[in-house]
């Protein structure tokens, strides 16, 4: 796949289209380099690479989108269309019930052994365990 940077357009003039047509198409397609045509000096059109065309397209339908999103009343909308029942039907309430900390006295058990663990190692050297096929590893 192609990136789809936007690289500087060259230009064509619409006269000399028809007779370099390929030449022009093939540009776009295999280096996504679009290309401007000219009308006695005028941009007039552009032939662009077609991931660019979607682009375009779903810019243009999302701009149209939000036009037609601002036109909307959504207060009216929602009072006067809500939306139906069934959407709803199913999702029970559920009771959260929160779980209280827990006591001083079942967590203590778990402070000491922390603290006799983290006295225990560090000062070793580490050794990697053997990684069979993946042994070998690039330098860095």
């Amino acid at each position: 796949m192609s990136s789809l940077a936007w690289d500087a357009p060259s230009h064509v003039d619409e006269p000399g289209l028809a007779a370099g047509d390929a030449d022009v198409f093939s540009r776009v397609a295999t280096n996504g380099q679009p290309v401007i045509v000219r009308r006695a000096g005028e941009d007039l059109a552009a032939v662009v690479p077609l991931q660019y065309l979607e682009l375009v397209q779903d810019a243009v339908a999302r701009q149209k989108a939000e036009q037609i999103l601002a036109t909307l009343d959504w207060d009216r909308l929602v009072k006067n269309s809500p939306p139906p029942q069934e959407w709803f039907d199913g999702d029970e309430p559920v009771e959260v019930v929160p779980i209280p900390p827990a006591a001083a006295s079942q967590a203590e058990p778990y402070r000491d052994f922390i603290l006799r663990l983290a006295g225990s190692f560090g000062d070793e050297p580490f050794e990697r365990p053997p990684q069979g096929d993946n042994e070998q590893r690039e330098e860095w």
